[in-house]
């Protein structure tokens, strides 16, 4: 499947750099300016991982259409 989503801040404000990961395969992509990704060929009952220096990391299920999901400052 493909998965999409954006990520943001608790303010709302797009991150651009973050990465996320496909768990256990290598498989990943980072967010555009808009904080916006995609990942092609994820299977079914996957993990996503997104990092981002200064941000608390996040584990969060795969499905096609995540919206958006905030990432919590470290700061």
């Amino acid at each position: 499947m493909t998965v999409k989503g954006f990520i943001v801040d608790y303010n709302n404000r797009p991150l651009q750099g973050a990465t996320i990961r496909v768990k256990g395969v290598p498989k990943g992509t980072v967010t555009d300016q808009h904080g916006h990704f995609e990942i092609n060929g994820v299977s079914l009952n996957s993990f996503l991982d997104i990092t981002m220096v200064g941000f608390a990391p996040l584990t969060i299920a795969a499905k096609s259409d995540l919206g958006y999901d905030y990432l919590k400052s470290l700061g």
